[in-house]
């Protein structure tokens, strides 16, 4: 079973075939969004705690282990990977959900990297992202108004002040 929390799709009453328990590699259809979860136990929205039915911001994904990460707010959520990394919590892009593990250029700060974030949606195209920051930072200035209910102060490659990542930091590449 992941680390990544309890509280995920595969939990929720608002999944398809909720009446049955989840079979592992089944891809489950959110009954509130429409969308089609294809990894259920690192997906997650806050309906699963509010119980409505009408959409509680977004779907969040377990994104890349962060070394650096400290959760802030009133929800302390922080889950602890056996080498000290936090499983950070990351806004999809309305229905096009974030894929870990791609490599390239940052589209925020430049920076060459070989484990981030991508993200391919008809309206943006594909946009490739060096860490969870930036990601959130990007994501933030497309959705302004949304709420995100798992914050986090993330690792910044551009701070100086923050830690650096270990050399060889695992990475969990999945296809969403």
């Amino acid at each position: 079973m992941p680390n990544g929390g309890i509280d995920n799709c595969a939990n929720c009453r608002f999944r398809s075939n909720s009446d049955r328990a989840w079979q592992v590699n089944e891809t489950l259809e959110c009954t509130i969004r429409k969308v089609a979860i294809r990894h259920p136990l690192w997906t997650y929205c806050a309906n699963i705690h509010t119980r409505s039915s009408q959409p509680s911001g977004p779907i969040f994904i377990a994104g890349l282990e962060d070394y650096a990460a400290r959760p802030i707010g009133e929800d302390k959520l922080k889950v602890i990977t056996p080498l000290g990394a936090t499983y950070v919590r990351i806004p999809c892009d309305d229905d096009a959900f974030p894929m870990l593990g791609a490599s390239g250029s940052c589209c925020v700060c430049a920076r060459e990297f070989q484990r981030g974030i991508s993200l391919t949606s008809e309206k943006q195209g594909r946009v490739l992202f060096c860490c969870n920051k930036h990601y959130v930072d990007w994501w933030r200035k497309k959705h302004p108004t949304e709420e995100m209910r798992w914050k986090y102060e993330l690792y910044d490659p551009e701070a100086a002040q923050t830690p650096a990542m270990p050399s060889q930091p695992t990475s969990r590449k999945t296809s969403w």
